[in-house]
């Protein structure tokens, strides 16, 4: 089994410094996706991309101008995968890769709130 997890902090770094609607904050998630495209192309090379999981998430949303993120609006989620249900959340996420990795959740301790998005 192989797990692979790659965080891109220049977007929550801009949107922080400059705000959800600069250009800095658009110019870093235009960076974020060259390397994610950049990171696909490779797993196609290599051959292993159809066996790969891959989750697009953020720590929160924006809510410009205040100084919490209380009222935030909702993250994006995507993946690729084919079995995903439309609906969920960050909690989700850490149950739902441990299931497709042929990890029996139910014996883990204490128990994940979240729920298994392939199910």
């Amino acid at each position: 089994r192989f797990f692979a997890f790659f965080h891109f902090s220049d977007p929550d770094h801009a949107g922080h410094n400059y705000g959800e609607n600069s250009r800095e904050y658009n110019d870093a998630i235009i960076a974020c996706d060259k390397w994610l495209g950049e990171i696909v192309k490779k797993l196609k090379q290599l051959g292993v991309y159809d066996r790969t999981m891959i989750f697009v998430t953020a720590d929160h949303g924006f809510d410009e101008g205040k100084t919490t993120h209380s009222n935030a609006p909702n993250i994006y989620l995507a993946a690729n995968l084919k079995s995903l249900r439309k609906n969920g959340n960050q909690r989700d996420i850490t149950p739902t890769i441990l299931t497709e990795m042929g990890v029996d959740i139910s014996k883990i301790e204490p128990k994940y709130k979240g729920v298994v998005l392939t199910r």
